[in-house]
């Protein structure tokens, strides 16, 4: 946890964070809100935690959400619903998922039959927050 929050603090003092908003900013633009849960949910597949995940990738999405005008309370909970989302799906819970109900080596079945479910409920959110942007004009 300490080299991790040490990460995300090297990030955003030396504007690296930045540098990454900005480049999100050019490459999604608009397409950018759905896209943010699925950040949420690469951090937590990482950690296999949502909390590692918002630390990781907080401020990163928070400063694209202010490089694109849009509202950063939206993208910070899409962040936080899709590590949510991540971190069930992460390998350390299959691993303990499998350890408890007795299924050990069976973890990439369990992954390959939970991580579908998982996109498909973020690419929901991630359509969900663009829609509430777009059509609700939702600026910060």
């Amino acid at each position: 946890i300490s080299l991790m929050v040490m990460m995300a603090l090297v990030m955003n003092d030396s504007g690296m964070a930045n540098l990454l908003a900005q480049g999100i900013q050019q490459v999604a633009g608009p397409v950018f809100p759905v896209l943010s849960p699925f950040v949420g949910v690469l951090g937590a597949f990482i950690t296999g935690s949502n909390t590692n995940s918002n630390v990781m990738f907080g401020a990163l999405q928070l400063q694209t959400a202010q490089a694109l005008a849009i509202s950063g309370v939206l993208i910070a909970a899409a962040q936080s619903v899709g590590g949510s989302l991540g971190a069930g799906v992460s390998p350390d819970k299959s691993v303990i998922g499998a350890a408890v109900t007795g299924l050990s080596g069976s973890e990439n079945q369990i992954m390959r039959k939970a991580l579908p479910y998982c996109v498909i409920i973020v690419l929901v959110v991630g359509i969900q927050a663009w829609a509430l942007i777009a059509l609700l004009g939702m600026a910060p």
